[in-house]
Order: structure tokens, then C-alpha cells, then sequence
């Protein structure tokens, strides 16, 4: 495929990640279908991109077998009207992603990655990213770092301490061109099958973010200020903090 630049783009895309197992949870099921208010976790942030006028449409990207229980229990129930694939996503999140983007039929998009597991992340945030992504080629949020990071030895000795107002704590959404987030994921994906059977496998480099493979191939990622309320549920304590949360900002709309 030849990369170009695109100065108008007829979609705005978003590919929500939702095939994590979440094993930390304890419950034996797919976290994003747990209970948040009354409502499973992936229904709350598939609302926030569905509200959101900068998104034309939704790739939900689920666990084998779990395809018609978000169909009938998530999309249909809660009148998800923009989501037009659910896609089986692969056994890590790389995969998956690149399982979306492979859905993708309009190249001259921009394509919007999101956690199914970060349910209050709210509509204007996702407008931010898209719309500096349009300008600029990409745009992730993030938050500065509030602890004191240091690097510590195999030894468990501290080895150094890292200037904290230089470090910032990535999130999602992330937003990109689709012409260079396809470069990056079929970059990533074509070094992975020449490594394959390298046995010097902790020199490979496994990203957890769609960020971190874009600057692998050279490009500059911009990062938006977020909010500390845009946390990923990974724990139980997550939950009763998200909870807290839906409930204040319930009472600010009242």
C-alpha cells in the first residue's frame, strides 16, 4: 500500500478494544461486561463515543465467543447505533487492534483506538483527539505522573530517580491518520514474523499502546492533557472508584 498524506477525511473511526480477559477481576468473565451502575462496563464507554459527533462509526473488538452476547446484551439493548462490526479480536492486544484496522474500508480516515475498559472517558475528550489527530497526524491523552518514579535494580536497589514533571501516564483514546497507524501496526506485524524464532526474545520490544508503535516507525506522537477520571477498570477497587464517579458527575447534571 502507498502511504499518502490526507488533507480530507470522509470517516472518523473508532476500534474499541474489549477481548482482554481481565484475569486480575476474579469473576471468571469478560470485565467490560460487568456491572457499573446498573450497566456493563463496555455499554458506558461505547455511550460516550455513540454521543461523540466526531465519530461516524464503532469496531467493537471482542473474545472468540463472545460475539452475539455483546450483540444482544450491549449494541442491541443499549441502541449502540454506530457500531457496524464486532470483530474477534487476537491473544493480545496487538493483534487485536490490527484485527480492526483490518475491518477498515475508508483508508482516508482517521481511526480512534480506545480500552473497553476506560468507561468514563467523556465525548469531548474524544472530539479533542480526533480533531488534533486531523491537524497533526496523531494525538494521545495523557496525565502527569503524581509519584516519584525511580528505576530499580534486579536487586530491588534504587538505581536512579526520574524527573517527574517529564514523565506522563498514557491513556486512551489515541488517534491517528489511518495511513500511519496501518504503517506502524503492518510494521510491528512483519518484524514480529522475522523474530518469531529469535531466542533473544527480552530484546524484542512488545508495545502495550498503538503510541508506542508509531514512534517505532519515526513519527512524532502529540499528547493531549486528559483527566485523572479517565482510569482503565482493571481491579475491584476500580469499580467502587468508577462508581463514585458516575454518581458525582449525576449530581452535577442534576
Amino acid at each position: 500500500m502507498k502511504w499518502v498524506k490526507i488533507l480530507h477525511f470522509r470517516k472518523s473511526i473508532a476500534i474499541i478494544v474489549a477481548a482482554g480477559k481481565g484475569t486480575r477481576m476474579g469473576r471468571g468473565i469478560n470485565k467490560q461486561f460487568l456491572l457499573l451502575e446498573g450497566k456493563p462496563i463496555l455499554a458506558h464507554t461505547i455511550k460516550a463515543f455513540e454521543e461523540c459527533e466526531s465519530i461516524d462509526e464503532i469496531i467493537i473488538i471482542v473474545t472468540k465467543g463472545e460475539i452475539d452476547y455483546c450483540r444482544g446484551n450491549i449494541i442491541e439493548k443499549f441502541g449502540c447505533t454506530k457500531v457496524t462490526k464486532i470483530v474477534v479480536g487476537g491473544s493480545e492486544r496487538v493483534s487485536s487492534v490490527f484485527r480492526g484496522l483490518s475491518e477498515v474500508s475508508s483508508y482516508d480516515s482517521i481511526i480512534t483506538v480506545h480500552d473497553g475498559a476506560r468507561p468514563l472517558i467523556t465525548s469531548s475528550q474524544i472530539s479533542e483527539c480526533v480533531e488534533t489527530a486531523k491537524k497533526l497526524g496523531s494525538a494521545v491523552l495523557a496525565v502527569q505522573v503524581k509519584d516519584t518514579i525511580k528505576i530499580v535494580s534486579p536487586d530491588m536497589e534504587i538505581e536512579r530517580t526520574l524527573k517527574r514533571s517529564e514523565l506522563w501516564a498514557i491513556q486512551t483514546p489515541q488517534s491517528f491518520h489511518y495511513s500511519v497507524i496501518m504503517k506502524a501496526y503492518e510494521t510491528y506485524m512483519e518484524r514480529k514474523l522475522e523474530n518469531r524464532d529469535n531466542v533473544d526474545r527480552q530484546s524484542y520490544h512488545h508495545p502495550t499502546d498503538d503510541s508506542s508503535l508509531v514512534e517505532q516507525i519515526g513519527i512524532k506522537v502529540h499528547v493531549i492533557k486528559g483527566d485523572y477520571e479517565n482510569l482503565k477498570i482493571t481491579t475491584p477497587e476500580d469499580i467502587i472508584v468508577a462508581s463514585e464517579i458516575f454518581r458525582k458527575r449525576s449530581e452535577c447534571i442534576k
